[in-house]
């Protein structure tokens, strides 16, 4: 099954860059909003810088979970990686190709090796579509005939465990795990490379959540994909991903394998979230220290000096205040801290 420009719509995108080489590289990325002003322009404030310098890497095959509090600019982030916001500065490489500064026309080219897959499925699927029509969207945009959108769209649906009678009906007449395999068929209508995962499951019954989560799973080993999981619930995150980057204001603060992360935190924060996460076992849960951070996250229009975290941080002195620590890597592991914990805490 081919678009008008002859490519295979049923196999992924042939790869551009080398088969070791990340398959999605953000490097340095800053995502600036000018500061409020005040009456007739005066009293400006400084600008909110809501992505702060972030550089990772997702290679093929792979799930980097991206967690952090709200505000912490995890949604910027995406949608600077997805081009539906100009950035300030830095580079996204998507398969070796730059989608920093791209033409709309090429941009167009690269959006079939990127889709997304939202938190809402009720208020991200055109409520008067049908769903075969909301499947086959994309395809339309690729010009494709009728006949091969409706037989791409079959394929789709019973590749996320639909019925084919579901391609007659409306989003209203569907569960919300019904509509989030929809969501999810739409992604792969055009057989891309990474999918950024949206908090997919956060809106889901979580009787629900694991059958969404294990299609997930199951659709990355058939089809060799890479997801961007963005979330808050790092149970979820723990179960579905290989690698987690932990942000705060802005900045990427630990990236770490996730057995790695989950056992032994190095930032502050990111030990901070891990003791808020419940464990099956009771005892253990009742037993172990909980971290409990005082205050809010400082403005991003005005952030502290030095480390932006701390003003919350217990082990915070002086060189935090006068130095910014930089991400360094460590092994598999990278964070930015002038007083990392090493040895002080376990799983």
């Amino acid at each position: 099954m081919t678009d008008l420009s002859g490519t295979d719509l049923t196999q992924p995108p042939s790869p551009d860059a080398q088969p070791d080489a990340p398959l999605l590289s953000v490097r340095r990325l800053v995502k600036e909003y000018p500061g409020a002003s005040g009456f007739w322009g005066t009293g400006r404030q400084n600008p909110i810088r809501a992505v702060a310098d972030v550089s990772f890497d997702i290679h093929r095959g792979e799930t980097l979970g991206l967690v952090g509090e709200s505000g912490c600019g995890k949604s910027t982030l995406a949608k600077c990686i997805l081009g539906l916001v100009d950035v300030t500065s830095g580079d996204v490489t998507l398969d070796g190709v730059n989608l920093v500064g791209l033409a709309e026309e090429d941009m167009r080219l690269q959006r079939r090796k990127l889709q997304v897959v939202f938190q809402d499925p009720s208020a991200s699927l055109h409520p008067r579509m049908r769903v075969a029509e909301i499947v086959s969207e994309p395809l339309r945009l690729l010009g494709m005939s009728g006949a091969q959108r409706m037989a791409r769209a079959r394929e789709l649906i019973t590749l996320v465990r639909l019925n084919q009678e579901h391609l007659e009906r409306f989003p209203h007449q569907l569960s919300g795990g019904q509509r989030q395999r929809v969501g999810i068929a739409r992604a792969l209508a055009v057989s891309p490379r990474v999918i950024l995962l949206d908090e997919p499951v956060s809106a889901l019954d979580v009787s629900i959540q694991a059958g969404v989560l294990n299609l997930l799973g199951d659709l990355q080993q058939t089809l060799q994909l890479s997801y961007l999981f963005v979330a808050h619930n790092l149970s979820t995150v723990r179960h579905v991903c290989q690698r987690v980057a932990v942000m705060y204001l802005g900045k990427i603060v630990e990236v770490a394998p996730r057995d790695e992360l989950f056992s032994r935190p190095r930032h502050p924060y990111t030990h901070a979230l891990l003791s808020a996460v419940p464990l099956p076992d009771p005892k253990r849960d009742r037993a172990r220290e909980r971290i409990v951070l005082q205050g809010d996250p400082p403005s991003p229009a005005n952030p502290p000096n030095g480390c932006y975290f701390r003003t919350r941080c217990w082990k915070a002195t002086e060189i935090c205040a006068k130095s910014e620590p930089q991400l360094v890597r460590h092994g598999d592991v990278s964070y930015a801290c002038h007083h990392p914990l090493v040895d002080e805490v376990g799983d």
